[in-house]
């Protein structure tokens, strides 16, 4: 039972992080980078808003079953990944203007708003690693 309660929640993180992805990219009117972060190393492949859930439930799965080498790996590829990830997602790369612009366009008026969508993710990456040092034991 308890595997499976790991491995909904971690695609339940999926799920969430794959809302507010859109929601910090203005539902695709703004920058990619978010989301780009959130599924990588996945996002490498292409900038799409549902690798978000492919990577945690991949890290779920692998601590429901108890393999915690390899779901290590994985985070730890997710975040030698993700500025490769954001790279690939600028609509220019090599050119951050207009992405940063875009941000700007998102977060301007109510900044707060970015600031608290960003919360999951950071609260989602502290239940990882507890999660892992649990199991590990």
């Amino acid at each position: 039972m308890r595997q499976l309660v790991l491995f909904v929640s971690f695609a339940v993180f999926g799920t969430a992080l794959t809302v507010v992805g859109a929601m910090l990219s203005g539902m695709a009117e703004g920058s990619a980078a978010a989301m780009a972060i959130f599924g990588s190393p996945f996002t490498l492949l292409s900038v799409m808003a549902w690798w978000s859930v492919v990577t945690w439930t991949i890290v779920g799965a692998l601590i429901a079953a108890r393999r915690l080498r390899w779901a290590r790996v994985v985070v730890i590829l997710h975040y030698l990944c993700a500025p490769f990830a954001v790279y690939g997602s600028l609509r220019n790369p090599g050119d951050w203007r207009e992405d940063w612009r875009l941000q700007q366009l998102t977060c301007h008026d109510e900044g707060w708003i970015c600031v608290l969508l960003l919360l999951p993710y950071v609260a989602g990456q502290i239940g990882v690693w507890s999660a892992l040092r649990r199991e590990k034991v």
